[in-house]
């Protein structure tokens, strides 16, 4: 009995949605109208790590945080360790 329950508690670890670190930069355009429609979002996880970069059409300045929040979120992400030998080098 002693077996099995290590062996399943490796395997609940191993099936454990993991913590990642975020690396976010937002970018924007100060003193312009926030256009959502053209503002971009690019998010993957590479090493563990959650990298969002965000492209504003305009100024966030009256966009409170939650908004910002739930734009990022719309994106999805991408799994940049799940193709072999590709690695970030900018761009899409």
């Amino acid at each position: 009995m002693k077996r099995l329950n290590s062996r399943l508690g490796r395997l609940e670890s191993a099936l454990a949605p993991r913590q990642t670190e975020r690396f976010r930069v937002v970018c924007e355009n100060v003193g312009r109208h926030l256009n959502l429609a053209k503002s971009s979002c690019t998010r993957y996880v590479a090493g563990g790590q959650l990298f969002e970069f965000v492209e504003l059409d305009g100024s966030r300045e009256h966009m409170p945080d939650a908004d910002l929040e739930k734009f990022i979120q719309s994106f999805p992400i991408r799994d940049n360790d799940a193709v072999p030998g590709r690695t970030w080098h900018g761009g899409a």
